[in-house]
């Protein structure tokens, strides 16, 4: 029986870092965690470093070596749960509260635009 209810989409949001955007970082992180009416799963890869400026609750990996932003997005997409995946930059800005929300609203409706 359906209680009419939707269940909240899942995104799995991927962000690299070398912990040299040190005043870009927190703002992209904060326009992530501020995304409305989705789940989000974060994990922030330390390309090379420890991530530094993780908000409480961020998962974190941490590569001993530099090994270039296709291969450390490619570890996090590993890691990151979700229905969907966002790789975000590490000095990228979420304009919206609902920027996330939107696509996955449209795709939603087609499924053929994700297949």
């Amino acid at each position: 029986m359906s209680t009419g209810a939707t269940r909240r989409p899942t995104i799995g949001a991927v962000v690299v870092t070398m912990n040299d955007r040190p005043e870009d970082f927190p703002r992209a992180m904060a326009s992530l965690l501020a995304q409305e009416e989705v789940d989000l799963d974060i994990v922030v890869i330390g390309n090379g470093c420890v991530p530094e400026q993780v908000p409480e609750g961020v998962r974190t990996i941490d590569l001993p070596e530099n090994v270039g932003i296709p291969e450390g997005r490619n570890i996090g997409a590993a890691d990151a749960k979700g229905e969907y995946l966002i790789f975000l930059d590490d000095d990228a800005l979420l304009p919206a509260p609902d920027t996330l929300a939107r696509p996955v609203a449209e795709f939603r409706k087609d499924p053929h635009l994700a297949p």
